[in-house]
């Protein structure tokens, strides 16, 4: 039985892809850089800035999460520290969700299952290839399917 679930947030809980996606787009418009909608919303490899590069703001909590973050995913750290505010619950009782392969290469390689999301862009293949046990398209897709996913379902059959 699952007893925790770890959601990357941005691209999977919140639909955001696009809004970046814009948002990167008219700023590249703003230095004469002309770069597709398309090749912004899907980058060939994870460009972002470590977690722990990001300035020191919110509470305590959140800023001594965040100090546990050495690197980006695809590194697992970000799946470790959240892990490790778990109380120690088994892996085999925790599930991720995400929407990249970026995340389920970091899940992956933390020793997690990933359940994978369509709203990030990526194909169902790739995700899987990256590591996802089951994809949905979305939240809502995953939800309507519940009673079938790995949320129903012994280690040992997903």
């Amino acid at each position: 039985m699952i007893e925790a679930v770890i959601f990357d947030v941005d691209g999977t809980a919140v639909d955001s892809v696009d809004l970046h996606a814009k948002a990167w787009q008219v700023a590249f418009e703003k230095f004469e850089k002309k770069v597709s909608f398309e090749a912004i919303r899907r980058p060939k490899k994870m460009n972002g800035m470590s977690i722990k590069k990001s300035p020191d703001r919110g509470s305590h909590r959140s800023r001594h999460f965040v100090r546990r973050v050495e690197q980006s995913k695809p590194h697992p750290d970000i799946f470790e520290a959240a892990l490790s505010k778990l109380g120690g619950i088994a892996l085999h009782k925790i599930v991720t969700v995400g929407d990249t392969p970026y995340d389920a290469e970091a899940a992956t390689n933390a020793n997690m299952r990933i359940i994978g999301l369509l709203t990030g862009g990526w194909t169902e293949e790739r995700l899987r290839q990256a590591g996802c046990i089951e994809v949905y398209r979305h939240l809502a897709d995953l939800l309507a399917h519940y009673e079938h996913s790995v949320f129903q379902s012994t280690p040992e059959s997903k």
